[in-house]
């Protein structure tokens, strides 16, 4: 479910920047490509990247400190790195595979049995996870 808001949420980011006609750019992403921060608030910035030059250095920003700066994005470049459908691939042939959880010395750290009993935590199928930074998908 996790998965299903997180692209729900980039699909209405996408409808969202097509209906307001700002410009996306493929720039797709190198294997081991470093992860992107935004420049002013520190957040991950992911699949969409607004860009600016500073300083003759692209600089990345996320989308809502992008907009608090130009809401019309004019000035910013947005640069998309991966495909919806490939990302709905990478979802639907995921799959969970045991691990063990271990120090070292091969001592257990954690069964999953002790899970569901930790205070403060649900069982991974009643857990709700919204859109990124815990949001729901916005409308335009």
């Amino acid at each position: 479910m996790p998965l299903d808001w997180d692209l729900l949420f980039l699909h209405a980011r996408l409808a969202c920047m097509e209906k307001e006609k700002i410009p996306i750019k493929w720039h797709g992403r190198e294997k081991n490509e470093a992860t992107y921060y935004c420049r002013r608030c520190d957040v991950e910035v992911f699949n969409f990247l607004f860009t600016t030059q500073l300083e003759d250095k692209h600089v990345v920003f996320c989308e809502e400190c992008a907009r608090q700066a130009d809401s019309s994005l004019l000035t910013y470049t947005v640069l998309q790195q991966f495909e919806l459908e490939d990302l709905m691939s990478v979802r639907d042939n995921f799959q969970l595979r045991p691990a063990s959880l271990s120090t070292d010395l091969g001592s257990p750290l954690l069964s999953a049995a002790d899970v569901p009993k930790m205070p403060g935590l649900a069982p991974a199928a009643t857990q709700v996870v919204l859109g990124p930074a815990g949001t729901a998908p916005t409308k335009c």
